[in-house]
């Protein structure tokens, strides 16, 4: 049994203040998928649930990352650093991050766990996008096979628990409730990894050729000619119109 994460995504909010036409989350894209993310803060009760859940679990957490959408734009997104920083670091967790696009004000209280991984060289092992959706280019994206989601990582949002940081967008498009779990997994083989391949199959991320990859976020200036060089974007609604199994 899996005992320890590399990873630990808190999703503290899908509302973001760029509208990024490769986001895989789909924020702010409501005109082309009919998704409403203004309920989708965590609620500070929800913040404390998700504290004792990984403090009464076995499993240890490496990086414990604060995440959107734009983390920044959540009402209490300070005071939520500071109980995840007195409570979990230190203890369950080794490194707590806020995953900012660096357009917003910071805080000298977040300013120290400020990172940016839409920016390539801040993460380049998950910017291995496309700018078209694998099967665009024959491939057949598994959860086997992933290349973005690495194993050892897991989500937290106000809808649960999931694996896949990626896939965020899909669980509430698609309506996939049955791929969530409603407490903290100390083990990854608790989900219910035989249907994850419904979420791989739309998912932009998956075995790419190189000369593809993503140029990342086009949203912060300090890469503003990646952005330019990104604008066809990926072809967000050839994945949403092709059937849902």
């Amino acid at each position: 049994m899996t005992t320890q994460y590399d990873y630990l995504d808190l999703q503290v909010t899908l509302r973001c203040n760029a509208a990024c036409r490769n986001c895989i989350k789909f924020c702010n894209l409501e005109p082309i998928t009919g998704l409403d993310y203004s309920d989708s803060d965590l609620t500070l009760g929800q913040v404390c649930d998700f504290i004792s859940d990984v403090q009464a679990s076995p499993a240890s957490i490496n990086h414990l990352v604060v995440t959107g959408g734009e983390p920044l734009l959540h009402p209490d997104v300070e005071q939520i650093v500071r109980l995840l920083d007195t409570e979990l670091v230190g203890t369950k967790v080794q490194r707590l991050l806020v995953n900012t696009n660096l357009t917003l004000p910071v805080s000298a209280e977040i300013r120290p766990h400020i990172v940016n991984y839409s920016k390539p060289s801040e993460a380049p092992h998950v910017h291995d996008a496309v700018f078209l959706h694998p099967a665009d280019f024959g491939y057949s994206p598994t959860f086997a096979t992933c290349r973005h989601y690495r194993k050892w990582r897991i989500v937290c949002n106000y809808l649960g628990y999931s694996l896949c940081c990626a896939a965020d967008g899909y669980f509430r498009l698609f309506g996939w409730a049955h791929l969530l779990i409603d407490r903290f997994p100390e083990s990854y083989e608790v989900f219910p990894l035989d249907r994850m391949d419904h979420v791989c199959q739309h998912c932009p991320f998956g075995g790419t050729p190189a000369k593809q990859r993503d140029v990342g976020c086009p949203v912060s200036p300090i890469y503003a000619a990646q952005g330019r060089a990104n604008r066809a974007g990926r072809a967000i609604t050839r994945r949403l119109y092709r059937p849902c199994t």
